[in-house]
């Protein structure tokens, strides 16, 4: 790979970079605009009942949200220039200087594809050409309504003709220039433009047809970039709107280029010169002027300048058109006199320190071996200078149009707040909510986070409360109705399987398991109070916006916090659903909290009382065994109840294992990643603690990180500011419809987030 190759290829890979970054701050340009359009909206509506509203207040938003379309515009045309995956050259100037002809040497097209002349106007439309293994030619056509407002209406506005609206009125016309216009050169160009454009309608209205992507052979492209050759400046030429012609490029190694055939600029004026040139800032990453010293004449001349003037588009937020456009001198062709007297033409006259580079436009081995490297090395050298300043330009904008608007709406804010039936009613409103139910949360909070220390003596009591029902049922006799029937069972299951009462064993851990489960019906209860707690609180201050339930079972108040989530996700307008979102996945996520004794705890005591069981009472075959067997058993059952309640009590039982594996299952219960780390990272602080498992700890994390991502989350503005918005009048009833649209206005206006 060639070292120009190389240097392309790492500013192309750059630029896909930078794209990423305006993509960024386009998505946040968007957000203000879509806030701001919201505030613009109900302004709007306000001031139909509010005369106190001045109307300024909706002219100074309006102003905002032109100053951010512009801002967007910008960052959406650089995004284009970034975003693309070849570099483009663009080439003008006026007509007959040998544009086309330096074209066919670059691109080894020729004159079916890029028509020449030395005597007439030839090349009739913009053209971009790609290098590429392809040989064919893809076009877009006009509608009728594209080609009227993008053709006809800006030579008809230049002229001060009225504007046709349908190609048959366009047909009927009578073209002329008013009297009282000044007659010149230029309007009388155009005018013939337009007549041979209204005369010739008929060789080109079919084509009029708004198809994209038409492939069209290159032998056959010519009618469709040149103007015909019988007089008349109309063709099916008119009816293209962008031309791609793909062909491999004889001229240079660089695969990632295209090239931009220009129409000849300069002829009508500098105006329609920039209609000619309307869209390069989207294509052209630099541009060729091309001059070429006629037999009669060798001075830069104002039709030149017109040409450069328009070229200057091209990068609109560079200042330094010398960085992005070369001046091409196509002087190969005349005497070294005459070429010497060109080149300080162009320079005297320019008085700006532009590249010149000197060519002849037709030797295909000279613009191979000298030109194209020449333009190449220029533009290596300077696109990094002109990417560094169109980001600088996008910043520098954004920032002023950003700064302009803050202060515009920091004065109508200002002014607002001097309004009579007041805007601060429906501002503080949504601080009111938010306060509020941050206030509620805390508490619950607080008290959650008292119990966790003391011992917890809810959770205690009912360990101990499940541990004598086990013991009671142990000296009852396991399950066998007394302890007699016990010993019995254990006498059988020795006489037949001549070991250890396996049945009897296998029975107590089931009664084990069984028992302790009952442990989850206390969880469950006290997850309800938990959420209930919540609900209860949240309900207090937004009344009737939160569901009802039916009663304070679990799966009540779960339901109710779903049904809560999902009224919160309906309300939201464009814009406002990512941020309703978060808080509804919040609430979804702690109606779905759950703490199970099957999941939680037993796993890591059943291999203890297991190995309690089986391998601390001796084998035996002996049926005469059988009463002593029974009082070791009952003594190692009623440890194994003790173990295990103490087990859930206090941490000397745990190994670092077995908190290992409570955290292992516990990521594995079902509720949420950020919910499991929480209480995770809980158990790993306090396994040396007097409590190895303590769910008031677990229910202080909990609420904790509830109320971290209801109330603190980035979201949760924007989120109750709709709670505000949506509910004013069932929260919080104004007195009329005039208080209750400039509150909704004026809050709005104080929430954005410039």
């Amino acid at each position: 790979m060639s070292d120009i190759k190389t240097r392309l290829s790492e500013i192309i890979a750059d630029r896909s970079c930078r794209a990423e970054k305006i993509s960024g701050e386009l998505k946040k340009w968007n957000e203000i605009r879509l806030q701001i359009k919201g505030t613009l909206d109900k302004f709007r509506r306000a001031e139909e009942h509010n005369p106190d509203l001045s109307s300024e207040y909706s002219s100074v938003l309006d102003q905002a949200l032109r100053k951010i379309s512009g801002v967007i515009a910008d960052y959406e045309r650089e995004l284009t220039r970034f975003e693309r995956k070849s570099l483009c050259i663009g080439i003008g100037g006026q007509a007959r200087v040998g544009k086309s002809t330096f074209l066919q040497s670059v691109t080894g097209l020729g004159e079916d594809q890029i028509p020449t002349s030395d005597k007439f106007f030839t090349t009739a439309i913009r053209s971009r050409i790609e290098n590429s293994r392809e040989g064919v030619a893809i076009a877009d056509f006009h509608s009728e309504e594209s080609f009227l407002s993008d053709v006809i209406h800006p030579i008809c506005d230049k002229l001060h003709i009225a504007k046709p609206y349908s190609l048959d009125e366009f047909r009927r016309e009578e073209l002329s220039i008013s009297p009282d216009e000044s007659r010149t050169q230029e309007n009388d160009d155009l005018l013939k433009r337009l007549k041979d454009a209204q005369s010739g309608l008929d060789s080109y209205k079919r084509f009029l047809n708004g198809k994209v992507g038409e492939r069209i052979e290159l032998n056959d492209l010519r009618p469709y970039v040149a103007y015909p050759e019988n007089g008349l400046k109309a063709g099916p030429y008119l009816a293209v709107r962008n031309l791609l012609i793909r062909a491999p490029f004889p001229s240079t190694d660089v695969t990632q280029l295209e090239v931009v055939d220009l129409p000849g600029l300069g002829e009508a004026g500098i105006d329609i010169a920039k209609i000619q040139t309307k869209g390069m800032e989207n294509i052209c990453d630099i541009t060729l002027m091309m001059k070429r010293p006629t037999d009669t004449n060798v001075e830069w001349t104002r039709t030149d300048s017109n040409a450069l003037d328009a070229m200057s588009a091209a990068v609109p937020l560079l200042k330094d058109q010398t960085k992005y456009t070369v001046i091409l001198a196509n002087v190969g062709h005349a005497d070294n006199q005459r070429a010497e007297a060109c080149i300080k033409s162009i320079r005297d006259n320019l008085k700006r320190p532009f590249k010149i580079v000197s060519c002849d436009a037709k030797n295909r081995d000279s613009i191979k071996s000298d030109t194209m490297p020449e333009i190449l090395n220029f533009l290596a050298e300077n696109l990094p200078i002109i990417d560094n300043a169109i980001i600088d330009g996008l910043n520098r904008n954004a920032s002023a149009a950003r700064e302009s608007i803050k202060s515009d709406i920091d004065r109508i804010r200002k002014c607002c707040s001097e309004i009579c039936g007041g805007s601060k009613q429906g501002y503080d409103f949504y601080h009111d909510i938010h306060d509020k139910l941050a206030e509620v949360l805390e508490g619950i909070r607080e008290t959650m986070k008292a119990k966790t220390l003391k011992p917890d003596m809810e959770w205690e009591n009912e360990v101990d409360r499940i541990r004598e029902e086990v013991k009671k049922w142990i000296n009852n006799g396991c399950g066998y109705g007394s302890e007699n029937d016990l010993k019995d069972a254990i006498t059988k299951e020795i006489r037949l399987k001549h070991s250890q009462p396996a049945d009897v064993i296998n029975g107590c851990r089931t009664k084990f398991r069984e028992e302790w489960e009952k442990m989850d019906l206390h969880l469950e209860k006290r997850i309800a109070k938990m959420l209930c707690d919540i609900m209860n609180s949240m309900k207090d201050v937004l009344n009737s916006f939160v569901p009802e339930r039916k009663d304070n079972e679990l799966s009540s108040v779960r339901k109710q916090i779903m049904d809560f989530a999902d009224r919160m996700d309906s309300r939201g307008e464009h814009g406002e659903e990512e941020a309703l979102a978060s808080l509804s996945n919040t609430l979804r996520r702690i109606a779905k909290f759950d703490l199970q004794f099957r999941f939680h705890l037993e796993p890591m005591l059943q291999a203890a009382t297991r190995l309690l069981l089986a391998n601390e009472l001796p084998t035996t075959n002996d049926v005469n065994a059988a009463p002593e067997l029974f009082e070791e058993l009952k003594k190692k059952l009623l440890r194994a109840a003790d173990d295990y309640a103490d087990g859930m009590k206090k941490s000397s039982s745990l190994s670092s294992a077995a908190i290992e594996k409570k955290i292992r299952l516990l990521k594995q219960s079902g509720i949420s990643e950020i919910m499991a780390k929480d209480i995770a990272a809980m158990l790993e602080q306090t396994a040396s603690s007097a409590q190895s498992f303590c769910p008031a700890r677990i229910f202080a994390s909990v609420i904790e990180t509830f109320e971290d991502a209801f109330i603190r989350s980035k979201d949760t503005e924007k989120a109750i500011s709709v709670i505000a918005r949506e509910w004013n009048n069932e929260l919080r009833p104004t007195p009329d419809e005039k208080t209750r649209l400039t509150n909704e206005a004026i809050g709005s206006l104080r929430s954005l987030k410039i």
